[in-house]
């Protein structure tokens, strides 16, 4: 389970880790989120988004991996 949150917007999103998750139109800037293990243990990330960009992000053991980016 993933939340997703921009305190600065007021954006938040759920979701369950099935397929993939596409954030759309967001506004750029700083974006926390608090990813939920299958052990039940909770990790906390950031990651940002530039203006204009399409990226792909993918989380890694404790970390978002900014890949692709159009």
């Amino acid at each position: 389970e993933v939340v997703v949150t921009s305190s600065g917007s007021g954006f938040r999103k759920e979701w369950d880790g099935s397929a993939n998750l596409r954030l759309r139109d967001l506004e750029p800037g700083g974006f926390r989120t608090k990813v939920k293990g299958t052990s039940g243990a909770s990790q906390l990330s950031d990651f940002s988004v530039g203006a204009d960009k399409t990226c792909v992000f993918t989380f890694k053991s404790q970390s978002w991996e900014k890949g692709e980016c159009r």
